[in-house]
């Protein structure tokens, strides 16, 4: 259990760094894509990732993914899960491409249709990929994987600088992405030396079996409500306006949900190790929410503050109309970010059923907000997508407590401080501010006001909620600097 503990701990260490480098670059490489192309193109990338993400759910993924439920330490038959890759990666390759030569022949269709046949490359090397990545999931080698995964994300970053800057639009946003497996494929093949024995056992592949077909029926939910949605928002709204909606969701994405998710595909596999619905599975369940929570409220509120001079800084004059869809865009997205926890959280605690409940509550709320408010505008659609991605975290929540994967002190702990902290922090700057009479409308006024924010937020956190702060401070990185500076005893465990 120590080595399980030492290992939670490198496995947050090299993801966080991870993130931090991925976000870095990503962040910088679209500060120069959105000057360089066009907004439209944005509409066809939102579309055409919608494509892909919904034909995917029925790819390799949704099996091998049983390799990281396992909870004991016996062998998985990889070369069975290879054998049957191959089949099934291979249909929706073909699957692709016909959707792509369909697309020809309906109307908006045929400007992305090319692109997607490019594109539909992605399944065959997600194959091998797919494979090398579960393989230092399991083993917990996050060390190699993240490097390996750092080097493809810098490969195609620079390639979509070099494709965008020759003009090639949408081309530059999506087919660089074809560079990110192959750093995981030349491991796997020519470092690791691993090879297909072309094995098969229906009995090793029975439970792999079972586990993807559960995670289809949910990814075409949620897969299923994304190409739903942008689908009708294309037709109905026309690719600029959708391109509009994709750079707030963009920001959203970057700051709240990529968090979220990265820190449970780094806690995942070890929760599906600890014991389900047991007192340490609640203890830590509990501070993953928190930690979740307690970061993704406090950016989602800032963004929507300031939404003004950030998207006049990071997207420039062009991008103007993403100003009244950023609160939404990140109301949604923190919502979204502690619903995922909640939800991960009881898919490794077993509870795959209630989870596809969860799925299909949600798939309904989509729809019937794109049937109902897509005529009253973007905003007002967006409003309603967020209010959506309220129910569904309140469903993961109750989810987890119905599975005793969690307790209500989790959730209390987890979403009451954040709460109270923001509401003091945002009292506080807006009144030292209006005190001085100045708007935080400029870049440098809003630094200034996004300092005090998060200055006070951290104070309200360590005056009011010191024990709970004092519970996940112990167990992040660097945690000998930060003790001194929230002035907690450097002794304190």
């Amino acid at each position: 259990m120590k080595d399980l503990g030492k290992r939670a701990k490198q496995a947050v260490l090299w993801n966080t760094g991870f993130n931090v480098f991925r976000d870095a670059i990503q962040f910088g490489i679209m500060l120069i894509l959105v000057r360089i192309i066009p907004v439209a193109e944005y509409g066809k990338l939102t579309l055409l990732t919608s494509i892909l993400g919904f034909i995917s759910i029925f790819s390799h993924n949704s099996f091998i993914a049983h390799t990281i439920q396992i909870r004991d330490y016996r062998d998985v038959c990889y070369q069975s899960h290879f054998t049957a890759g191959i089949v099934i990666q291979l249909v929706a390759f073909l699957l692709t491409n016909v959707t792509a030569f369909v697309m020809r022949y309906l109307g908006g269709g045929a400007q992305v249709s090319s692109v997607l046949h490019i594109v539909s490359l992605v399944f065959i090397l997600e194959l091998p990929c797919g494979l090398r990545r579960k393989m230092l999931e399991r083993a917990l080698d996050w060390k190699k994987m993240r490097i390996l995964h750092a080097v493809g994300i810098f490969s195609s970053s620079l390639l979509s600088v070099l494709l965008a800057m020759k003009g090639f639009g949408v081309i530059a946003l999506l087919v660089p992405t074809l560079l990110v497996p192959i750093p995981f494929i030349v491991d796997l093949f020519l470092i690791e030396k691993w090879r297909p024995t072309w094995q098969w056992s229906s009995a090793k592949y029975r439970g792999a079996w079972s586990f993807g077909l559960n995670r289809i029926v949910s990814d075409c939910f949620e897969k299923g409500k994304q190409l739903i949605q942008t689908s009708m928002m294309t037709s109905a709204m026309g690719y600029t306006v959708v391109g509009f909606a994709g750079r707030a969701n963009g920001l959203g994405v970057i700051f709240c949900y990529k968090m979220s998710f990265q820190l449970l595909f780094a806690i995942y596999p070890i929760m599906t190790k600890i014991p389900i619905a047991s007192e340490r599975f609640r203890r830590v369940a509990g501070l993953i929410l928190r930690i979740v929570a307690w970061s993704v409220i406090p950016v989602a509120v800032i963004f929507s503050l300031l939404s003004s001079p950030i998207i006049s800084v990071i997207y420039g004059s062009k991008w103007l109309s993403v100003i009244p869809l950023l609160p939404p865009a990140m109301a949604f997205a923190a919502a979204l970010s502690i619903g995922l926890a909640a939800y991960r959280l009881a898919l490794s605690n077993e509870q795959k059923k209630c989870c596809l409940l969860v799925d299909g509550i949600i798939f309904i709320g989509t729809l019937v907000c794109l049937l109902t408010l897509m005529d009253k505008g973007i905003r007002v659609l967006m409003i309603g997508l967020a209010v959506n991605s309220v129910v569904y975290m309140c469903a993961s929540f109750v989810v987890l407590l119905f599975g005793r994967g969690t307790d209500w002190s989790g959730i209390k702990n987890a979403m009451f401080p954040p709460v109270i902290g923001v509401g003091v922090a945002c009292v506080l700057a807006k009144t030292a501010f209006g005190l001085l009479k100045i708007i935080p409308d400029s870049f440098v006024f809003a630094v200034i006001f996004g300092m005090i924010y998060i200055t006070v937020y951290l104070c309200a956190l360590r005056l009011f909620f010191a024990k709970q702060l004092l519970e996940l401070v112990v167990y992040l990185p660097g945690k000998s600097l930060i003790l001194p500076i929230l002035k907690f005893k450097t002794t304190a465990n």
